[in-house]
């Protein structure tokens, strides 16, 4: 009997040992994954108080980073893997920064930034060398917004004017135009297509084609509206559409992506709400040439895991109107934001708390991937950790999903505790067993109503099936009160709840340990 016993309590433990390293091996095959196949695992590179999106350029086997922090602009240099090589900060006395530009010289590197002075748009330019030793500052006033094209090409919109800038050959051309509220270009196959908001109503697109500007193109007017404010266009076309895309906000709520699309070669010009993968929270659009088709790069909600909700960078293609396909670009649990792209590397910032904002590196090189998607340390502490939030969220949800099945079979075996003293040795020991069935079988009815019902889409797929999860709970019921039974055979005397209860706590525990972790 007392071997009995202690075998069966020998099992339990090797069950609940077990049941942890499961949850532990799916948190860590769900943790050291990359975002999709396209994309690769995050490097950090920077950190910092930030509020625009970083800016990135490739310089022969150097990746440059550029962000601001509070009054500072701050360059990371890492190789073409993402190891840092170099980093600076310089001063600039401004905490209003608007967004800012990275370019390259002959004999350096210009790290522009955007504010305004007495409500006056300007920029602000740090003249650097080739080791990002600052040598000038300079100032353009009269500025509303500027532009990136290449990483020589910069677009500044003045207040009566565009003017495109090769920054290594001092090549200067522009074109006449009434102050634009916001800009954005994007590299086509035949040179750059840039769109304009004016007067807070007027979408207009222009192209660049062999360095010089073409006519100025309306697009659409759309009609103004009390509390309804535009920001953040972004722009890029296949081979029959262009597309604006502008974000909407109502008394400064977020309200969607619209998204612009009009004939290359015609005057036809419609508007949609932009959707990814069925959501129209997309925000923080960034357009990017591809062949593939209007490819942009934004911030999105994604499923992480089975249920996880979180914030990332998706990298998803326009073609003929709609939404042809899309890869995650992220995988962090914290919110991704403010994208930025340079051939095939991509920067982007991600929430670390208190103000902080992280700077990351992602890229589709295949090289970066090699060096950087394999598993970290910080993925199986991360796992480990998830696994015993998932413990302790397990034990807690026994008085949530527990009592389905522990009230029931308490009422059952205290019916019988009141007349087991009339009843034969054989048969208490029988209505044990047959109380222990029934409190089983509850138990089995529960798990299926409410994990295979209500939570169906969170269950790992080994486990996905219904007679899989009904033979778990069985043979973790047989082993638990198998234990109870032995418990409550040595001594008779004892009433049979106290046993029985033993049984039905160790078996409610290891069940809901199997099940709710993917759950919560």
């Amino acid at each position: 009997m007392k071997n009995a016993k202690r075998s069966y309590s020998i099992i339990i433990w090797v069950m609940l040992i077990s049941i942890l390293l499961f949850q532990y091996v799916i948190n860590i095959n769900l943790y050291k994954k990359p975002p999709s196949d396209r994309w690769s695992k995050e490097v950090h590179v920077g950190k910092g108080e930030i509020k625009n999106n970083p800016v990135l350029i490739k310089d022969d086997d150097k990746i440059i980073v550029g962000y601001e922090n509070k009054d500072q602009l701050c360059l990371v240099v890492t190789d073409r893997v993402g190891k840092k090589l170099n980093e600076k900060s310089y001063d600039v006395n401004e905490d209003f920064i608007m967004d800012t530009t990275l370019v390259k010289t002959k004999d350096g590197y210009l790290f522009n930034f955007r504010s305004t002075e007495n409500s006056v748009g300007y920029i602000g330019t740090l003249v650097l060398d080739k080791d990002f030793n600052k040598i000038d500052d300079r100032k353009i006033t009269n500025v509303n917004a500027m532009c990136q094209l290449e990483d020589n090409l910069l677009l500044i919109s003045y207040n009566d004017r565009l003017e495109l800038i090769n920054t290594e050959t001092s090549y200067k051309t522009s074109i006449d135009t009434k102050k634009v509220n916001m800009i954005s270009a994007v590299k086509n196959k035949d040179g750059y297509f840039i769109s304009l908001l004016q007067d807070e109503r007027d979408f207009r697109a222009v192209y660049i084609k062999d360095n010089k500007f073409q006519e100025i193109r309306d697009i659409i007017t759309i009609e103004r509206r009390d509390n309804l404010t535009y920001s953040n266009l972004a722009c890029s076309q296949d081979d029959k559409y262009g597309y604006i895309l502008v974000e909407q906000r109502y008394k400064g709520e977020f309200m969607g992506t619209r998204v612009i699309q009009f004939d290359l070669n015609g005057d036809k010009a419609t508007l949609k709400e932009l959707k990814v993968n069925n959501n129209k929270n997309v925000y923080d659009n960034v357009g990017v040439y591809s062949e593939e088709g209007a490819r942009f790069l934004a911030t999105t909600e994604r499923v992480f895991g089975k249920k996880d909700i979180q914030e990332s960078i998706v990298d998803y293609v326009i073609k003929d109107g709609e939404v042809k396909f899309f890869h995650y670009a992220t995988r962090l649990r914290n919110l991704c934001i403010y994208p930025s792209i340079s051939q095939d590397t991509m920067a982007f910032i991600s929430f670390s708390g208190q103000n902080q904002y992280n700077v990351n590196l992602a890229s589709m090189n295949d090289e970066f991937k090699e060096v950087n998607n394999v598993p970290r340390s910080s993925e199986y502490v991360m796992a480990f950790t998830a696994m015993l939030q998932g413990s302790l969220y397990a034990l807690a949800y026994i008085f949530v999903y527990g009592l389905r099945w522990i009230i029931p079979s308490l009422l059952l075996v205290g019916i019988i505790s009141f007349f087991d003293y009339s009843i034969s040795t054989s048969k208490r020991l029988k209505l044990f067993i047959g109380s222990e069935i029934i409190a089983t079988i509850i138990k089995i009815m529960s798990i299926i109503s409410v994990v295979y019902t209500q939570y169906y889409y969170a269950i790992p797929d080994v486990i996905a099936s219904k007679f899989i999860g009904a033979i778990i709970c069985i043979i973790i019921s047989f082993f638990s009160y198998a234990l109870a039974y032995k418990i409550y055979k040595k001594d008779l005397d004892n009433v049979m709840m106290i046993s029985f209860s033993v049984g039905l706590l160790i078996d409610t525990a290891l069940t809901l340990l199997v099940f709710v972790p993917s759950m919560v």
